[in-house]
């Protein structure tokens, strides 16, 4: 009973873990703009985690969204998670991108 107890909380607290990577940064985002056009990743890119690549109005450079990028979709007051096909051209976005130049998260405005 006691091992019960003590394998329900590590699965617990791997679960919170996972869940608390996906929030989106506590800090003004660096980019805020519409995107021109999302461009999927290729095969090889595919195995290094990166998805798409999304290029901004006024920036040449694209940013790249991971595999681990957190996404979500501003609904009002709510902000549920959102997938990266939800990423679309037209579409204003903020983005917070680490030193790497990879976007951290990906905030989708309607």
């Amino acid at each position: 009973m006691n091992l019960v107890c003590v394998l329900a909380s590590c699965v617990a607290v791997v679960c919170l873990i996972g869940a608390a990577t996906a929030a989106l940064p506590i800090r003004k985002y660096d980019w805020h703009a519409v995107v021109e056009k999302v461009v999927p990743a290729t095969a090889a890119q595919k195995k290094k985690g990166l998805v798409v690549t999304v290029f901004l109005m006024g920036r040449k450079q694209g940013v790249p969204v991971h595999k681990e990028t957190a996404i979500h979709r501003q609904m009002g007051k709510l902000v549920p998670d959102a997938a990266v096909g939800d990423i679309k051209a037209g579409l204003r976005v903020s983005v917070w991108v680490d030193a790497k130049g990879v976007a951290e998260g990906v905030l989708i405005f309607p």
